[in-house]
């Protein structure tokens, strides 16, 4: 991969999408990117940094012009990032999978447009704790976010996933995230992650590391801890590296 020059945000009018939007007002590089917003097609609500160059691209799913409409958005970006979550007021309750939840029904169709019309990377809504360890045959209501690993695997679509831990029930106040490796909360894991600082980093992945290292990669930012996950020795498990 080159440098990243486009970039079109799944979800962007969700908690974590909005934080996403406010950081990327924030990075060095804002005004050299095109940034892309798949939205459903109803008024675009939320404000936007006038900093940004944001172009909406309003998306209905399910009809026979929803991958023509998806390859039009998306021909000529770099990287797709999923924030989506899901409004639908269905829980496991009422299905079997996360995956069977609207928003990440989308992110499946998506990822599909996003192959075909040549995007490099794609960012799925994945967060939280890691699940790409579950096994096939899991019947855990998160096994569907590893489907959706295995669905981009299957595709050639290259992945970049960044686990958060649990978000704060209110987003704070946002700060600027820490320089530091160390956490200094002293306590035991999960460590609080806000959606901005999370936001950050993963910008910061994207955005100022060599962009050919990116494909198939796993990150984790939990507090001001910051690590990746890589391969270990023999490549049947993950680790994480400082």
């Amino acid at each position: 991969m080159s440098e990243i020059q486009s970039i079109a945000i799944l979800g962007a009018t969700g908690r974590l999408g909005t934080q996403l939007l406010a950081a990327l007002a924030k990075h060095p590089r804002h005004k050299a990117l095109d940034i892309r917003v798949l939205t459903r097609p109803s008024p675009w609500p939320t404000e936007v940094d006038p900093c940004l160059r944001v172009t909406v691209y309003p998306i209905q799913y399910g009809t026979s012009d929803t991958h023509e409409a998806l390859l039009r958005a998306l021909r000529g970006v770099d990287v797709v990032i999923s924030t989506v979550g899901d409004d639908s007021g269905l829980s496991s309750n009422d299905v079997r999978s996360i995956a069977e939840l609207p928003g990440f029904r989308a992110q499946d169709v998506v990822a599909k447009a996003a192959k075909a019309a040549g995007v490099k990377l794609f960012v799925p809504s994945e967060f939280g704790y890691p699940t790409h360890t579950l096994p096939d045959n899991t019947k855990s209501f998160m096994g569907g976010k590893k489907r959706h690993l295995d669905l981009l695997k299957s595709i050639g679509l290259p992945w970049l996933v960044l686990y958060s831990g649990t978000f704060p029930s209110f987003e704070p106040v946002p700060t600027m995230l820490s320089s530091t490796n160390d956490n200094p909360s002293k306590g035991s894991p999960p460590y609080i992650t806000t959606r901005y600082h999370t936001s950050a980093y993963l910008l910061h992945i994207l955005l100022d590391q060599d962009a050919s290292e990116l494909p198939w990669s796993f990150y984790r930012i939990l507090g001001t801890r910051r690590e990746k996950l890589v391969h270990a020795a023999g490549g049947d498990k993950w680790v994480l590296k400082a």
